[in-house]
């Protein structure tokens, strides 16, 4: 969703996983196809990724609550009070990894083998460096992979 979230991309993004084609333009429009397309299927999860804020899931033309039981809803936020705003049924709160979590992350995501080199040596003090945020992680390493990769090849 990102802080500034784009409703037309995430209706194409939406229809796209349906296959379906847009008879109309209007956000509104659009929003109802989607909505009629998602409540032809049985069962359905929607991950809402990163929302920042309260969204109206039926803008985009996402069934929500009563509207559709076949619907299922996750999505991850950083503010509790998204949750809240939003009647989640269920919060499931996520910590930072632990140092070993963290560097199992790293190394995994970075293609490091092995635990005694100096290069993994340096790599543990880069992936403490990240203090235990998965994404930071993720992205730290995959940085480090590629600089690896351009160094060898």
């Amino acid at each position: 969703m990102s802080q500034n979230p784009n409703i037309n991309n995430i209706q194409d993004k939406v229809a796209d996983v349906f296959g379906l084609k847009f008879q109309t333009s209007s956000r509104q429009g659009r929003a109802e196809e989607l909505f009629k397309s998602m409540q032809r299927v049985n069962k359905i999860l929607v991950i809402v990724d990163d929302l920042w804020e309260e969204f109206e899931l039926k803008i985009i033309g996402i069934p929500f609550g009563d509207d559709y039981k076949g619907c299922k809803i996750l999505l991850t936020t950083r503010r509790q009070q998204v949750c809240t705003k939003m009647n989640c049924q269920k919060e499931i709160q996520l910590g930072i990894l632990s140092e070993d979590e963290a560097w199992v992350l790293f190394r995994d995501q970075a293609g490091l083998e092995g635990n005694s080199s100096a290069l993994n040596n340096e790599a543990k003090k880069v992936a403490a460096q990240c203090k235990g945020l998965p994404l930071a992680i993720v992205v730290v390493a995959k940085a480090l992979k590629c600089l690896s990769l351009d160094l060898n090849g």
